[in-house]
This record gives C-alpha cells, sequence and structure tokens, in this order.
C-alpha cells in the first residue's frame, strides 16, 4: 500500500512440489514511499501500462483480464486493508515516524474509493 519502490528483485516466486502450481511468495523489503514529499511518487513498475497507483477498479479490472485468475480479489484486498488497519492501531513503532499512520491510511483510502 504505497510502496513505490516495489522493484521484482522485492518479489519471488513459489512452486508447488508437483511444478503445477506458482504462487506468489510474501514480499520483502516493503517501504511505504508515499509519505516522503521529495521523492517522485509513482510506482517503479508499471502495472497495466501505468505507474500511477491502482484504485480496487482497477485492480479488478485487471485480475479479471485474461492475463490472471484472481477470485475475489475485491475480498482480498478488503481483507488485506482491514488488517493493515487494525496494526497500524495497535502498532508502537508505527507513532516512531510522524504522519507514518496518517499516509497509510490514505493510500488505503484511496485504493478502496
Amino acid at each position: 500500500m504505497g510502496n513505490g519502490e516495489a522493484h521484482l528483485k522485492n518479489f519471488a516466486l513459489q512452486y508447488s512440489p508437483d511444478m503445477q502450481n506458482i504462487f506468489v511468495s510474501p514480499p520483502f523489503d516493503i517501504t511505504h514511499t508515499l509519505i516522503y514529499e521529495s521523492i517522485d511518487n509513482k510506482m517503479a513498475l508499471k502495472l497495466a501500462g501505468s505507474k500511477m497507483f491502482p484504485d480496487l477498479s482497477h485492480l479488478i479490472k485487471l485480475a479479471e483480464s485474461d492475463h490472471f485468475r484472481i477470485r475475489n480479489l475485491k475480498e482480498i484486498i478488503e481483507s488485506f486493508s482491514e488488517n493493515i488497519l487494525d496494526y497500524l492501531h495497535t502498532s508502537n513503532e508505527v507513532q516512531l515516524f510522524d504522519g507514518l499512520r496518517t499516509s497509510i491510511e490514505r493510500s488505503i483510502s484511496n485504493i478502496m474509493t
């Protein structure tokens, strides 16, 4: 949510033992870059031809395209967003960076609307 530095090196694929199924591994080295006003706040990689952060409708359209087989994407994103918001309200670490919670909440709101 708001990671403009997500390069391909931050993602990996996992294969089932029979090599029939491929899954995206949990990402690593994630940074919420939207809080930094002095940098270009676009995504590092293009998604559907754009470096702009997508909203929910764009993500659903992409998930329903012929290129992907993602079911229940809206529910996945809603659950993911709720988990992040829950964490933001219980984390002491988030409070150490002034404005971080507000910036992440704004990013989630922009995606969900």
